[in-house]
């Protein structure tokens, strides 16, 4: 395996005939660890960082993996999102203003090239975490054998339908740290799956 390092972090390696690189739908994250995510598909913000997550979701990501390492720093050994490998079900950006949708369609998400692209991305995973419906659609479709996870998406339209927090108490509407016990709830659902296998 061939790959350029900074600070143990993977930016480009080669796997049989297919280099895999950082942009914006694909981050490889940090050598050993063995845990991705997967969303739908990049946007503007995506596109202008030349990251994955590059915005307010990815805040928000970055703020869930402080909650899952507490809970359980074996698996979620880290707190920043790009020590992590983050694809996407889609690698082509979508936005409003250029493409006229958001998203990609099923057909697109199930071409047999999509599928091979997300299956060489997520070589080597253990686990892996899908965000969100339209990034869930692929997850039967891939061959992945190991520990498949699902939660929500983690934009604040999602996150804002979550009413009450991990104790079962209803959040006040524009309370402080709403968003902070939202994301907790989600921490206990993808923990919760992990400890049922």
């Amino acid at each position: 395996m061939n790959y350029k390092e900074d600070n143990n972090i993977m930016t480009t390696t080669i796997q049989g005939d297919f280099l895999l690189t950082n942009k914006c739908h694909f981050n490889m994250g940090k050598t050993k660890n063995k845990v991705a995510f997967v969303f739908s598909c990049p946007g503007q913000d995506e596109e202008k960082a030349q990251k994955p997550t590059a915005g307010q979701t990815g805040k928000n990501l970055d703020a869930l993996l402080v909650y899952l390492h507490r809970q359980n720093s074996t698996i979620f050994k880290y707190t920043d999102r790009y020590s992590y490998r983050i694809t996407n079900a889609w690698d082509k950006v979508e936005f409003e203003s250029r493409t006229g949708r958001t998203e990609a369609t099923k057909r697109e998400i199930s071409a047999e090239e999509n599928l091979s692209r997300v299956n060489k991305e997520l070589d080597g995973m253990n686990i892996v975490v899908f965000f969100g419906k339209k990034a869930q659609r692929i997850k039967k479709l891939i061959d992945f054998s190991g520990i498949i996870l699902t939660t929500r998406h983690l934009s604040f339209q999602s996150l804002n339908q979550i009413t009450k927090d991990r104790n079962g108490i209803t959040l006040i509407n524009k309370a402080k740290n709403n968003t902070e016990k939202r994301l907790e709830v989600l921490g206990d659902e993808i923990l919760g799956q992990l400890d049922k296998i």
